[in-house]
């Protein structure tokens, strides 16, 4: 009875957040073409001075803006119609012409959009920032909305260390950090694409950690849950894991940091339900949206999905280390601080691996239950660039960062891997001497 009452509560709140996220998509539609034109057109022209694949520092692909897919993304934006706004939305109209940049087509839609007509559809994709950006391009033009995103992103950031520290969690604080400069997240405000995983990922550990604090723990599958949902309305392929596992990471220590004796079958219990409600969420958002589109859109599913899913799962190499360049997961790797800034990366890397590890295995003492689960939950990127190894290898230069909830997950667990008598014993030592 108790297991039928919680499948209908989790139906209940997918519909409901189902239903809100498709209102307010269209109510976003019958805001006036007028109202946002004159910024959509600034947007463009912004576009237009910069490169479509613009690098923050040159030569560097990890500092990479796609400026190709927020042109998109406005173009979508700027097309949605007030009339048969449902199917509108659905379908995600924009102009595109293959001969063209996406910038061009910005440019000429928003200038002359009687001419330069909508006519590509994007189906695949909710695309569940056009509501927002809509009513921003009301006051906004993009690189406004640019350093709108950068302040927000700060406050969030801000407000997420004050949490931590509060919590006396500052070894998930330092992991943070160093997972932030290692991904070069200074480029991640300054694209739309990038920065939607960073708002839903900051969002969602704070609220967890204010479940965490009033000790409602009956919520917490409920909000990976709608994270799930919420990532796949929003993502474009782009960092998806980071909204699953920089939560759980947070949980785990939150949870057992200062226990001696994990239940090793109760911890990997709460994880796997963990990732299970995550990945329920987001899978039936993408099949919703694929069955609400060929009732209403009578589309032809194969074209639409499953080619787009072909594409995506096959083609590049998934670890070569002679010829790391054609490599899935080095290609990601070598996009980390400092990495990307040295020659021999391929050396460099082994040296460091080789020197932590050797360290660690020499300075513990028992396995440790939350470290190990803390590696594991590390691999779990990688696994994604393999599984999806084509779309990774080619959008490399911003998939690298789901490696923020690696590094986290590696910072922690090797420090509990570390046996800490280890340095009572060190001070012993050095007192002897003396």
């Amino acid at each position: 009875m108790k297991k039928n009452f919680k499948l209908v509560k989790y139906f209940l709140i997918f519909i409901i957040i189902v239903i809100s996220l498709i209102a307010l998509m269209i109510l976003s539609a019958k805001i006036p073409k007028k109202m946002i034109e004159n910024n959509v057109i600034e947007s463009a022209e912004y576009f237009n001075e910069k490169e479509l694949f613009y690098e923050m520092i040159d030569n560097h692909n990890e500092t990479k803006i796609d400026h190709y897919a927020d042109s998109i993304t406005l173009n979508i934006t700027y097309n949605i119609e007030s009339k048969n706004s449902f199917r509108s939305v659905l379908k995600s109209n924009y102009y595109g012409n293959n001969k063209k940049s996406e910038i061009d087509n910005l440019l000429k839609t928003s200038t002359n959009n009687t001419k330069y007509k909508a006519t590509t559809e994007y189906i695949r994709y909710w695309h569940g920032t056009v509501p927002i950006l809509r009513v921003l391009l009301i006051f906004f033009n993009i690189k406004q909305i640019y350093i709108l995103n950068a302040i927000l992103l700060s406050l969030l950031i801000s407000y997420l260390i004050y949490k931590l520290i509060k919590n006396k969690l500052y070894l998930f604080l330092i992991g943070f950090i160093i997972s932030l400069i290692l991904t070069n997240s200074f480029v991640v405000p300054f694209c739309l694409e990038y920065s939607n995983m960073y708002f839903v990922t900051l969002i969602g550990t704070i609220i967890l950690l204010n479940l965490l604090e009033k000790k409602k723990d009956n919520l917490i599958f409920i909000l990976f849950f709608i994270l799930g949902i919420i990532t796949c309305f929003i993502d474009f392929l782009t960092t998806e894991t980071m909204s699953l596992l920089v939560p759980l990471i947070l949980l785990l220590v939150y949870k057992y940091k200062d226990e001696k004796n994990i239940n090793i079958k109760e911890i990997a219990l709460l994880t796997f339900k963990t990732i299970i409600v995550w990945l329920i969420g987001y899978v039936i958002m993408w099949i919703t949206k694929w069955g609400i589109s060929l009732l209403v859109l009578n589309i032809d599913l194969k074209e639409v999905v499953l080619k787009s899913v072909e594409e995506r799962l096959g083609a590049a190499k998934v670890l070569e280390i002679g010829t790391y360049t054609k490599s899935v997961v080095l290609r990601n790797v070598f996009c980390l601080f400092p990495l990307c800034y040295i020659n021999n990366k391929l050396l460099i890397l082994l040296l460091f691996l080789f020197i932590l590890y050797t360290f660690l295995f020499f300075v513990r003492k028992n396995k440790n239950t939350l470290s190990w689960l803390l590696f594991l939950i590390a691999l779990i990127p990688y696994i994604r660039f393999i599984v999806v190894n084509n779309h990774s290898y080619l959008h490399y230069f911003f998939t690298y960062r789901a490696q923020i909830s690696s590094i986290i997950a590696i910072v922690l667990g090797s420090y509990y891997m570390i046996d800490k008598n280890i340095f009572g014993g060190i001070k012993k030592c050095l007192k002897k001497k003396k």
